[in-house]
């Protein structure tokens, strides 16, 4: 039998015995799962919205949450590193020193796994991974994104032709952005932008020929690629802000009202839903 929902007040009663039974929580902090640790690492919960990570009651809880998630990381799906990322971005509350220390602790042990991959980072684990490393002082060293920045580098201007060619060249960007803004002694050892302008010129030089007849499904990247040149590539900053006005003019001649999704509310579905706890998984840890 596949346990897919309990009531709320049966799930409070759990999470309530979990946090007031020291032996209990013990032994689930130390056998969780991903979820487990999501939940220990939960806010907003309870029947009043109050419950601050519930199961993570005194320094020996910090302590066996870091050794789980530091032995649950190779493993981890890409959903569920951003889902735990997450989780730490708004996990510091009253203890922030604990905080911290599992922050730190975890995105050294993510680097590391990625370092020795020797593979491209996928760029919304790699957000996520900065953004919790932006609320530490000092900073942690970042991974290693060579492999990452030669994988995403173009050689030339995208085709607009080419709807993954056109996205391709947006994370290149996006990825320098995220690189500006963590650290940007990064982006200068990367010697970007002085060796990446001829790509860029060459897809202003061709957008400003194709504004008429760009794919309106392909507008927006357009301009998220267009406000990213105006942030990074100095040279060329003022002819990326022009073309940027041209494109959402252009845009704004397609522009349809949105349709609603009912169902939208009442699932709380998001683009990412990395926090949902999965009932079943959590229920396993116990």
């Amino acid at each position: 039998m596949r346990v897919t929902w309990v009531h709320p007040s049966w799930r409070d009663l759990v999470i309530d015995h979990l946090s007031s039974d020291e032996q209990a929580r013990a032994h689930f902090l130390r056998h969780c799962h991903v979820h487990g640790a999501l939940l220990a690492l939960s806010s907003a919960g309870g029947s009043g919205g109050q419950r601050l990570q519930p199961l993570l009651r005194r320094d020996a809880d910090w302590d066996m949450l870091t050794d789980r998630l530091y032995d649950l990381a190779p493993e981890l799906e890409h959903a569920e590193l951003v889902g735990v990322l997450d989780a730490l971005r708004v996990a510091p509350g009253p203890a922030l020193a604990e905080a911290h220390a599992l922050s730190r602790a975890f995105l050294a042990r993510v680097a590391a796994i990625w370092n020795a991959s020797r593979a491209p980072v996928a760029l919304p684990a790699l957000e996520a991974w900065l953004s919790v490393g932006k609320r530490l002082s000092p900073r942690p060293e970042p991974p290693a994104l060579g492999v990452t920045w030669a994988e995403l580098l173009p050689i030339r201007a995208p085709d607009f032709a080419d709807r993954a060619s056109l996205g391709h060249f947006a994370d290149w960007l996006t990825l320098a952005e995220l690189l500006l803004e963590y650290d940007d002694e990064l982006l200068v050892a990367l010697r970007f932008p002085a060796q990446s302008l001829q790509p860029c010129q060459a897809f202003l030089d061709e957008l400003s020929q194709s504004v008429q007849c760009l794919d309106p499904r392909d507008v927006d990247q357009a301009v998220q690629i267009l406000a990213a040149m105006v942030k990074l590539v100095g040279p060329l900053t003022e002819r990326a802000y022009l073309l940027r006005g041209r494109l959402e003019d252009h845009a704004q001649a397609f522009s349809e009202p949105a349709l609603e999704v009912p169902w939208a509310a009442e699932t709380g579905s998001s683009p990412r839903g990395t926090g949902h706890l999965d009932v079943q998984r959590v229920l396993e840890d116990l």
